[in-house]
């Protein structure tokens, strides 16, 4: 007992003083080398958090600070890089999202009063917290739809899904932009970038792209990505010099 609590007398000045020198190295390294202005918020976040941690958690705290941010500030300005024509696809989105929200919402409540009266408060308050949790991401996840549109550059398309994932398709891999046939859905080789919503709109791939699966949890390559565009004959304008024949390098 007491060499316990002699380790924890000198273990929470250590880890004080440690934290200490991290933060002063961190605003030493923000001074020599500031955070670019005209970065997307996300990667400006990175960039400040990789003064004071390693980038692999530098991009998770950026993500985790987005989400956050988005879930309560509705009104922020949607990221749109210079160049980029926004294609938005939040209104077909949102309403099945909204439903979800509104179903944790209803069980968050359930949940909490049966809990606290068969096992009591000490058990209930920490599920009640992990399920606000929770519902934070859902909120953070719904607002930054319209923040984060799919983007189309003239060599690139970024095809976002909110805060989830980004995929970014060069121009010469993209064989043609059509509409979505029943027969695309077979064969495994389609990714349904549309959130809650049916895919509308395809972009083809002249060569198979390797993503990480959200529902099978793992690496799958792909040839075909699902859309949903809320306005399609925006969608169709703004890509409309994408497509080339791909047995034919070069060749737009």
């Amino acid at each position: 007992m007491l060499e316990n609590r002699r380790s924890e007398a000198w273990l929470t000045p250590t880890l004080g003083a440690m934290a200490a020198v991290q933060l002063a190295l961190g605003l030493r390294r923000l001074q020599r080398s500031p955070v670019p202005r005209g970065l997307p918020l996300r990667q400006r976040l990175e960039s400040l958090f990789a003064a004071f941690a390693p980038r692999p958690v530098a991009r998770f705290a950026a993500v985790e600070a987005l989400v956050i941010f988005y879930a309560f500030h509705w009104r922020a300005k949607p990221d749109i890089p210079a160049g980029a024509t926004p294609i938005y696809y939040h209104r077909g989105a949102r309403p099945k999202l909204w439903l979800l929200a509104g179903a944790g919402l209803v069980e968050l409540v359930v949940v909490h009063v049966i809990v606290l009266v068969f096992w009591g408060p000490k058990l209930a308050w920490p599920l009640f917290a992990l399920s606000e949790i929770g519902l934070v991401y859902v909120l953070g996840l719904i607002s930054s739809l319209d923040k984060l549109p799919i983007l189309v550059f003239a060599d690139r398309i970024e095809v976002r899904m909110g805060l989830l994932a980004t995929h970014v398709i060069p121009a010469d891999n993209i064989a043609a932009i059509r509409a979505l046939g029943p027969q695309d859905a077979t064969g495994g080789a389609l990714l349904t970038a549309s959130l809650a919503t049916p895919p509308t709109q395809a972009v083809e791939l002249c060569a198979p792209m390797t993503v990480r699966s959200l529902k099978r949890r793992g690496l799958r390559s792909i040839s075909l990505i699902g859309l949903a565009p809320d306005d399609t004959d925006a969608f169709l304008r703004a890509t409309r010099g994408f497509g080339r024949d791909c047995n034919r390098p070069g060749a737009l």
